[in-house]
């Protein structure tokens, strides 16, 4: 598997973008669909007494299991997003990657497969984080693809059967139309699965006794025509059948264990800048949110010096002096000089700061002008209010609902040496106030919960001539 992932990596030819006509969502619906007949022919068959093989009791008892994915998996990548990935002759590397793997594998998805192949393919060339974390689904994807493979050859070889029983009631036991019961598949035209025919009707033929005798003679004779034999074509057939069977459980199994992969820890094994970052010895003391900015800065910053994330992640240690952490060139105040060595101007930083406040101000003061000046001809008293009070007040709710946050970077545990305390100062004026900051900081406490962390409340009052308040008691008592 090493081998063949590296080959593949040689051979790989990548482009920055994958086309939109390769979306593989696109043919997910249609796999998903054929499927989706597979199982009506194979509860037709059991409704008509026609055996099904293991591989179709397999679809029978999963199907809702693929119906639930290809649902998920719909929303889970949108067609923006995969533009943007890598692409080998305009369809995405890592669509390709995941069939190649499902492929190789004969559907066999595991994590130690999924951390191998990957690991062998980027000692050769390097795959995006954006790549990796799509890896699961485009895996999924490929395994149900995989899974409508099969069953295009369920679905023949049941249909081959339905003509076999046609036959056997028109022609062996000579039943009137109006009794048969596969009479619309007796002139289905189907060009391989030849096995699957022969071996159910010599089944069917020996289930008749004495009666399909002369017939299976019959039979025997044109097979030995083609240069084989009736047992051979029904060994032929069973280990097909054993083959699909076997393929097919794979694929099933394989679509829950992806599920269930811890993929944040497969991802970190994988990722190839994690060993780059790692020099840094308090990069793995950080916790996973702060880990995971890092990574979307690096990848920002790969994006705009039009480099490699594997490269930025290399400039970061070279400009490393005594130990440095590497959050400083990241978020801190050596960002500007990172942004230098990879030759990004630092125009682009400050004119994006420009455009987001020009933005900001356009927002509010545009509509207020045009309200005023619309209120002011009818309405000159209502005028007065000050509109553009509302309109900040507008923008700032879009802005809180619309604008992600993002975290403050934090250590997983704090050490031993530097207990920390989380002072939080406040003017305390009743005891309704006090009750409503305690229950504040109840939730602070759990949502920060961790080893020699404390939240204390600084409580203050208000300004006064008097030394003593009337409610300063009954504060310190609550």
């Amino acid at each position: 598997m090493e081998n063949y992932a590296k080959k593949l990596a040689v051979d790989h030819k990548i482009s920055k973008k994958s086309e939109a006509s390769s979306f593989p969502i696109y043919k997910l619906n249609s796999d998903f669909q054929y499927i989706g007949r597979t199982y009506d022919i194979l509860n037709e068959s059991i409704n008509k007494d026609v055996p099904i093989p293991p591989s179709g009791e397999w679809i029978l008892d999963n199907y809702y299991l693929i119906e639930e994915q290809v649902n998920a998996l719909q929303k889970e990548i949108s067609l923006s997003q995969y533009k943007k990935l890598p692409s080998i002759h305009g369809v995405s590397r890592i669509y390709i990657l995941a069939k190649e793997m499902v492929k190789y594998t004969d559907a066999l998805i595991t994590e130690e497969n999924v951390e191998t192949f990957i690991r062998a393919y980027q000692t050769k060339k390097s795959i995006s984080m954006e790549e990796l974390w799509l890896l699961p689904a485009m895996l999924k994807i490929s395994v149900i693809e995989y899974i409508k493979d099969l069953c295009e050859r369920i679905m023949i070889s049941q249909l081959q059967k339905f003509k076999v029983e046609s036959l056997v009631e028109r022609l062996v036991r000579n039943k009137p139309l109006s009794e048969q019961k596969f009479h619309k598949y007796k002139n289905i035209m189907l060009d391989n699965e030849a096995t699957s025919y022969v071996e159910y009707l010599i089944y069917c033929l020996k289930k008749l006794g004495k009666d399909g005798l002369d017939y299976i003679q019959i039979l025997e004779e044109e097979i030995k025509k083609v240069g084989t034999t009736s047992s051979e074509v029904i060994r032929v057939e069973h280990y097909e059948l054993a083959l699909r069977r076997v393929s097919m459980s794979n694929s099933i199994t394989s679509i829950r264990h992806i599920s269930r992969f811890n993929w944040v820890t497969i991802f970190e094994r994988i990722n190839s800048i994690e060993n780059i970052l790692a020099e840094d010895e308090l990069y793995y003391k950080l916790d996973f949110n702060t880990r995971n900015l890092y990574r979307e800065e690096i990848k920002k910053i790969a994006k705009l010096s039009n480099t490699s994330e594997v490269y930025v992640a290399t400039t970061i240690m070279e400009l490393r002096k005594n130990e440095e952490h590497i959050g400083v060139f990241l978020l801190g105040e050596k960002q500007e000089e990172l942004w230098k060595s990879l030759g990004i101007d630092k125009k682009i930083k400050k004119q994006s700061l420009k455009m987001k406040t020009f933005e900001y101000i356009i927002a509010i003061y545009l509509p207020t002008i045009l309200f005023s000046i619309l209120i002011a001809r009818k309405f000159f008293l209502i005028a007065l209010i000050p509109v553009s009070e509302i309109f900040v007040y507008l923008i700032q709710k879009i802005l809180t609902k619309s604008v992600k946050s993002k975290p403050l970077p934090r250590l997983e545990e704090i050490p031993d040496n530097v207990h920390t305390f989380v002072v939080i100062p406040t003017i305390l004026t009743s005891k309704e106030r006090v009750h409503e900051l305690m229950q504040s900081m109840e939730r602070y406490y759990l949502g920060n919960k961790m080893e020699h962390l404390y939240i204390a409340l600084l409580g203050d009052v208000s300004e006064s001539s008097q030394e003593k308040m009337d409610y300063d008691d009954e504060v310190i008592r609550a």
